[in-house]
């Protein structure tokens, strides 16, 4: 697992506040956790002066551009001129991305790299797409935020339709998991979306992707980031996804 230090928040506002990137601020790191971003006294120099008041933790990224961390259950193969794809093992067409631990998209299915392409099947409710999972520890309550990006058909857009796509936080209390806050958003071609609320310490905490069914046809969601910032629990995916 590559573990990434990020000095300057400045280096991190664009993946958890503001607006939609566009196309050309697609790009995600390489890494698949980055720790506490720090304020900085400059932001040319980077200088680190304080924690963040009110944010504990570290960002957890599910490492969908990385082929190193490909679950066993998946293979990466590059035919020439075509470019490296994803498939799952055994000759299905659709499999679960599991890194274990609770992070996983979920209908993946054969795609080409860096996306990771999540199905919806047809429907009129909505269908979970995928869960990053983490533990908040800390002494007081603090801010854990997720966050997801994807691309999908202009085809699938609605414009009159405001929540196409559900994020939630959920806790667990020991016996279920339960939504701590929900954000509704309605669905772009280049989405990007985020949630967050004040937890209390020492909480199991995920993510939850939903996004609506269509009952006229099938559609695809494609996965370029998925995170969440402010869990403790550091996933070490290359070894049974147990906290590093």
């Amino acid at each position: 697992m590559k573990k990434t230090f990020v000095s300057s928040l400045c280096a991190l506002l664009w993946m958890g506040c503001g607006e939609s990137p566009t196309p050309a601020e697609t790009q995600a790191p390489t890494a698949s956790t980055a720790e506490q971003a720090l304020p900085c006294a400059d932001c040319d120099t980077g200088l680190a002066v304080a924690d963040v008041p009110g944010t504990h933790g570290y960002e957890i990224e599910l490492p969908i551009w990385q082929g190193n961390f490909v679950p066993p259950e998946w293979e990466v193969y590059c035919p020439e001129t075509v470019g490296c794809l994803i498939r799952p093992l055994g000759g299905a067409s659709v499999a679960n991305m599991d890194w274990r631990g609770g992070n996983v998209l979920y209908n993946v299915q054969e795609t080409h790299l860096p996306y990771l392409a999540a199905g919806l099947a047809q429907g009129n409710g909505y269908q979970v797409l995928g869960h990053v999972t983490g533990f908040f520890t800390n002494i007081q309550p603090g801010k854990v935020r997720g966050s997801v990006q994807f691309e999908t058909s202009p085809g699938d857009l609605r414009p009159n339709v405001q929540d196409e796509v559900v994020l939630a936080l959920q806790t667990h209390d020991g016996t279920a998991w339960t939504d701590a806050a929900i954000r509704n958003l309605p669905l772009s071609v280049f989405f990007y979306g985020e949630v967050e609320a004040q937890l209390s310490p020492n909480t199991p905490v995920r993510m939850e992707i939903r996004m609506r069914q269509r009952p006229d046809w099938p559609r695809s969601a494609y996965f370029t980031a998925v995170r969440l910032f402010g869990a403790q629990c550091y996933p070490d995916f290359s070894n049974n996804a147990t906290c590093l």
